[in-house]
């Protein structure tokens, strides 16, 4: 409503109720439902209010001497539509991704949550996107009940950043994390999930991939790309997942010069 009469866009100062009288009563209205409208007078259950003046985003109450009636303003909430605005030039996400992100305030909050703790604006908008939302509504639920909070699924997205983790692994993990309250770390520890990056490990893994697929390596040598996905398949179906995949991809490419 607020936004409608334009008076957040910049300051207004003591309107008059007998000249906005409506107006007033709207604004108040407005506030009550949106439990902002706050008690001046605890022996009043709705004060008498001459003035008050608004900024973007800020109400602060004026008695009728015009000084301020409470110590601290009241801060409106971010309506959607800033939100949105904001998230595209704070966190470099296109408007296709930050609609979904900012349409509920708790969905918005738990994203910002996780990239104080990430870093990583496009990684955490991802996660949350699609496995997040899609366990949400597999288990009809929302985003406050959701039992991977907001610590954990960063710790998660953390250790595929430092490359601790595969993205395929980390799907696993995050699985995992559904049915119990570990740590990442700790399932990580537990069942040995870490990404394998040990050069001699990963060179003997290319090594048997080779040997054991010469028909597309020398499709590979001939310059078919499919051959590539093919032998990184093999690769990581070896290693159960647990390769670096661009240590592997590097080495494919070096032996089969």
């Amino acid at each position: 409503y607020l936004r409608r009469r334009g008076v957040l866009s910049h300051w207004v100062e003591k309107i008059n109720i007998q000249d906005c009288e409506q107006v007033i009563r709207d604004i108040f209205t407005v506030l009550t439902d949106r439990g902002l409208l706050i008690q001046v007078d605890a022996n009043q259950t709705q004060p008498e209010i001459p003035g008050y003046r608004i900024s973007t985003g800020i109400i602060i109450w004026y008695g009728a001497d015009g000084t301020s009636a409470v110590n601290n303003p009241i801060e409106m909430p971010e309506f959607s539509g800033e939100k949105l605005v904001r998230f595209m030039k704070e966190y470099k996400i296109p408007e296709l991704e930050a609609v979904p992100l900012t349409n509920e305030p708790e969905l918005a909050d738990y994203f910002e949550n996780v990239v104080k703790l990430t870093n990583d604006p496009r990684l955490s908008c991802n996660w949350i996107l699609t496995e997040v939302l899609r366990v949400l509504k597999e288990k009809n639920c929302n985003i406050d009940e959701f039992t991977i909070r907001e610590d954990r699924l960063a710790e998660l997205i953390n250790l595929i950043n430092d490359k601790t983790i595969s993205s395929k692994i980390a799907k696993e993990i995050f699985e995992k994390m559904i049915q119990s309250d570990l740590t990442p770390k700790k399932i990580v520890e537990k069942e040995g999930l870490a990404q394998i990056t040990d050069m001699k490990a990963i060179e003997a893994l290319v090594d048997e991939v080779i040997k054991n697929n010469k028909e597309s390596v020398e499709d590979l040598k001939a310059g078919k790309d499919r051959a590539m996905k093919y032998l990184m398949g093999q690769a990581m179906k070896l290693s159960k997942g647990k390769a670096n995949p661009k240590l592997v991809t590097d080495l494919i490419l070096e032996k089969c010069k």
